[in-house]
Formats: structure tokens, sequence, C-alpha cells
């Protein structure tokens, strides 16, 4: 989720270090990530964040890409910051050929587990590597992908909002949905959009083509990326078949079955 974090921190590991001294309660390193916990954790749970985030990234790279990344390509830092507030993420990729390291900030409470929130976050870091600056994936279809990976209680509350537009036939209109910039975190709505929309599109070709499609709708819009990758006219009948799915009872969204319950 790419707007969630308030405070930046230098993505070069010097400034790094010294940029976070909350995080001195532990730390781990591996050749893709490093990894700051607060305080209140150690060593030992920075280690366990590290090895859910490399069981991720490995997983999303074969997902969307057919194959691992290279050991260090598109290396991040994770920073951990527990708070009994509203949990939040944030990744910023690197954007500059100074800046070496990606970074990904979660804010969550100590005893809830955010192995979706970073789940979500390892699949920014995955795209942001393979599709680099200035060359990234438009915006929405970073955060459609990453909304595959998301926990089950934020796929229960979509499942929820997809439900009423079916049983009240109250559709937002898709040119506003995805033609936005991102997708604000607490948009629970743009969500359950952008997961049913993958699904859909995923239902009628493979990954390689949502990836084909999401970078033609940057140079040719959208009706012509649509018509080219799926056959669909245009946006409008997007929508038909859209609603008509959303109509259709159907399975629940498949859930990510990975380490959800080591990061508690």
């Amino acid at each position: 989720m790419r707007s969630l974090y308030l405070a930046f921190y230098s993505v070069c590991l010097p400034l790094a270090l010294a940029a976070a001294p909350a995080l001195a309660g532990g730390f781990a390193h591996s050749a893709n990530f490093l990894v700051f916990v607060p305080a209140e954790a150690n060593t030992a749970f920075a280690q366990e964040v590290l090895d859910v985030a490399e069981q991720f990234r490995a997983e999303i790279a074969n997902d969307w890409l057919g194959e691992e990344l290279p050991p260090s390509v598109g290396r991040a830092v994770i920073n951990i910051a527990f708070s009994e507030k509203a949990e939040s993420a944030f990744t910023w990729a690197k954007d500059h050929p100074d800046r070496k390291f990606h970074n990904v900030y979660i804010t969550a409470s100590r005893h809830h587990d955010f192995a979706g929130v970073l789940h979500h976050e390892i699949a920014h870091v995955v795209l942001a590597t393979r599709f680099a600056h200035p060359h990234r994936l438009p915006a929405w279809a970073e955060e459609w992908i990453a909304s595959q990976y998301d926990d089950a209680e934020r796929m229960a509350i979509r499942r929820n909002i997809l439900s009423w537009y079916a049983r009240t036939g109250t559709f937002p209109r898709l040119g506003q949905v995805v033609e936005g910039e991102r997708i604000a975190a607490e948009d629970q709505q743009g969500y359950a959009v952008a997961a049913s929309l993958t699904d859909l599109l995923l239902a009628r070709a493979d990954r390689q083509t949502l990836l084909a499609f999401a970078r033609d709708t940057q140079t040719g819009g959208w009706d012509r990326a649509l018509k080219t990758h799926y056959g669909i006219d245009n946006l409008d009948q997007l929508q038909q078949l859209w609603e008509a799915d959303i109509r259709r009872p159907t399975e629940p969204m498949a859930v990510s079955t990975g380490p959800q319950s080591v990061l508690r």
C-alpha cells in the first residue's frame, strides 16, 4: 500500500542504521533484505520476518515473472514499528540511481499477525524490481496484483462490498476507479474493485497478459489495451462484464496460504 506510512528514512544502509534508533531491538539481513525491528522485539523476531519475506519474494516472483529474482537484485530495507493504533504500511521503491534499496515500512500491533501486510508490500518490491523506475507498472496495476496477497480479514471485507453491489445494483463506474493514480489504504471499495477485476481478467488470460495489458494502458489507453489483450471493446463493455461477474455466484476469493502465523 503505497501511501500509508508517514515517515521516510534513507535507503542507504549507513543512513538507515542512523535514522532508525527505535529499531535497534533487532536486526537481520540477507542478500535480499535488511530487517529492523523495535526494542520490544529481538534479533530472533527480525530473523523470522526476514525468513517470511524471503519466502514471499520467491513466491510472488515465481507467480508473476515465472522465475525468482536474482539474489541481491532489488534489495529492500524492512522497517517494523509497533503501535496499538491502526495498522499501516508503505513501500517506497527506489527511483533514483543514488538510492540503493527499496524501503518497506510497516506499523502493526505487537500481538497481531501482520504477515498479510508484509505479503502485500513484498509484491510491490518484486514488481518495482522487475519493472524498475522509470518503467514502473501503473500504480493501479501494482495495487491490483498486491491485493491478491492480502489477508483473510481484508478479503472478507471486500467480499461483503461486492455482495452489497450485487444485491443493490449500486456498482461504481470503473472509469473513475481505474484512472486513479493510487488506491488509498482505507479505500476498501477500491481494493474490492481491484481484486475482482484482477480475478475477472485472470480468468480470461494468464498473468503475463495482465502485465502486458497494464503496460499498454500507459501508452495506448485503456480501450485499446482491453481490445488488444482481452478482446473487450472498451471500459463500458468491461463494466458490463464485471457487473455480470459480480452478480454470478462464485467460489470465495482465493486467499494466500503463506506462513501467516509466524509474525505474531
